[in-house]
């Protein structure tokens, strides 16, 4: 198949395939006709075909249709090859403890999960049919048998959180459906979804076709070797993630008002992101993971990669706490690099900061320790019924652009009155919880835990008593006709760089080889072009967040529509070469 490509859309995150053939199915009446003719062509007595599922891929519904259209001679179903559910549930509690709050990434592969006799009673039956359609189907197919066609459910991991509120879906091998949410987020993150990225790595180079099974009543399905050439178009071009809204954490459905309470609005969170590509007429959703895991050097540069491998770290989100008041503050505090080593398995440095987007008058956040605070002096305030939080913490004024870097052992609380950008590395699921709001929605035990975890991480040192420090720091770095580059935060020990312009003029920027992740902080639009013409130009607007790849070499920003001079600001992150 001939093929070209117009890249992004100039006014939308769609990167536009343009194809001279069909590619893309919609509806399941399509994808079976179009795997029907396929096997055809393959012309042999028994075709084996293997549908390999991401982790959440709805069973009943996609294996209905496909029996209607494929009319298999036999059926296999990875569930079925799973050892027992008790003996499941002990092997993967050593990561997930019954009575803890936490767990740590598994070393577990699909292959822990099979039972060896089953798997071999399953091949011994496989070998013996000699004609017709075999479908093996589920979690860890492709592990199963090698097949004639190979075919890959896939799905984004904000869809599968969805899921697992409205409990629809269990865990790998597992039937606890009715499990809390944050009991099966912590299994996906820490068992699930590494078991799924896995496989997922394995499989996207080779499989014929790739489902995107996001819309469950209405799945889409590509060929593999064209949505290969698409994601390595987005190896190789800025792009814009499709955004979305995800309730609070700690939310559960049956709890909330009526209204939805969107509390972060996720901006640049890859695994859980999509990437949207229109091929012909069809528009497909694929997680950004998924060009990170098949061009990593392409899309991270080489120091990234080696750093960190096939995964993008930075993270950039917004917290809107407009509406929030003093009783629903949620403080917390983020553990060390040991911890997150010791607790959570992430051997990894974690950063994270704060970037004021808006401010309403009285504005505030919640910023370390008063001079002279003692744990017992917090539990005191803490275990009041209405506690007076700014008796032991920091009150800090906030006002538009200023920043806050927080170091790791800082008790801090996201503010009120304000829309914040937050900027780290990795997940901040990985995170102790010293109050919250809606304390009704997990067990006592749970807070209690969260709690001791909380105090015992806060750094009593002058580093959270003295935080201007943290607050507002800047030194500029250059300047140009109608620009200014400043760095954000101290730089010592730091991985993450972050970057601020000021612009009334066009701005060059370079990418050293390393991935950037950019945010429009102030300004209504601006277009983003290439000086030599290497990818279309784009349209970003006041707050979309988009990504460069390190292999685009430079690339320009424009103001457009100004008014009088009017100043533009963008924030770019990265890891320091």
């Amino acid at each position: 198949m001939s093929f070209g490509y117009t890249e992004m859309n100039a006014d939308s995150p769609v990167i536009d395939i343009q194809v001279t053939e069909k590619c893309c199915w919609e509806g399941w009446e399509e994808i079976v006709e179009k795997i029907n003719v396929f096997s055809s062509a393959i012309k042999k007595e028994k075709t084996i075909i293997c549908l390999e599922c991401y982790p959440g891929t709805y069973e009943s519904v996609n294996l209905n249709a496909l029996k209607n259209g494929l009319n298999p001679s036999a059926i296999c179903l990875t569930n079925d090859l799973f050892k027992d559910e008790k003996e499941i549930k002990e092997m993967v509690d050593k990561y997930i403890p019954e009575k803890g709050i936490f767990g740590k990434v598994a070393s577990l592969s699909i292959e822990d999960f099979f039972q060896n006799k089953k798997k071999q009673s399953i091949l011994n039956n496989i070998g013996q049919i000699d004609s017709g359609t075999i479908l093996i189907y589920g979690v860890g197919a492709s592990h199963i048998f090698d097949p004639d066609i190979l075919i890959y459910a896939d799905m984004s991991l904000y869809e599968i959180q969805q899921r697992f509120r409205r409990k629809d879906i269990a865990n790998i091998g597992l039937r606890n459906q009715e499990e809390a949410f944050s009991k099966h987020f912590a299994r996906g993150f820490f068992i699930d979804w590494q078991i799924g990225n896995n496989i997922k790595k394995e499989v996207l180079k080779k499989a014929d076709y790739i489902l995107d099974t996001n819309n469950w009543q209405r799945p889409k399905m590509v060929e593999g070797s064209v949505l290969r050439e698409g994601l390595s178009v987005a190896a190789q071009t800025p792009f814009i993630q499709a955004p979305f809204f995800n309730p609070q954490f700690w939310d559960e459905p049956e709890q909330k008002n009526q209204e939805e309470d969107f509390y972060w609005y996720y901006s640049c969170v890859p695994e859980e992101n999509s990437l949207l590509f229109k091929f012909g007429n069809v528009l497909f959703e694929s997680p950004v993971v998924n060009v990170i895991y098949l061009y990593p050097k392409k899309i991270l540069g080489k120091t990234v990669y080696h750093i960190f491998g096939a995964e993008l770290p930075l993270r950039m989100k917004f917290v809107d706490s407009v509406d929030e008041s003093d009783n629903e503050v949620l403080l917390q505090v983020d553990p060390d690099t040991e911890q997150k080593k010791t607790i959570f398995g992430f051997d990894c440095k974690g950063e994270e900061s704060y970037y004021v987007m808006a401010a309403e008058d009285g504005a505030s956040m919640l910023f370390g320790l008063k001079q002279g605070t003692s744990k017992a002096d917090i539990l005191r305030v803490l275990e009041k019924k209405k506690p007076e939080f700014a008796k032991v913490f920091n009150k800090i004024p906030v006002k538009e652009h200023q920043h806050f870097t927080v170091p790791a052992g800082m008790p801090y609380c996201t503010g009120f009155k304000s829309i914040l950008l937050k900027i780290g590395i990795f997940t901040d699921f990985l995170n102790f919880k010293l109050w919250q709001k809606n304390t009704n929605l997990v067990s006592v035990q749970e807070q209690a835990m969260h709690r001791g975890f909380a105090l015992d991480t806060i750094a009593f040192d002058e580093d959270i008593y003295n935080t201007e420090i943290h607050v507002n720091q800047s030194s500029k770095i250059a300047e140009g006709d109608g620009w200014v580059e400043e760095q954000l935060g101290k730089t010592d020990h730091k991985l993450i760089r972050l970057v601020r312009h000021t612009f009334t003029a066009p701005v060059l920027h370079k990418t050293d080889s390393n991935i950037q992740v950019i945010n429009l902080v102030k300004g209504n639009k601006v277009k983003v072009e290439s000086p030599t013409g290497a990818f279309q130009p784009f349209m970003v607007y006041y707050s979309q967040t988009f990504i460069v790849p390190a292999s685009v070499d430079e690339f320009r920003i424009l103001p457009l529509n100004q008014e009088n001079d009017e100043e533009f600001i963008t924030l770019k992150v990265f890891i320091r070469n």
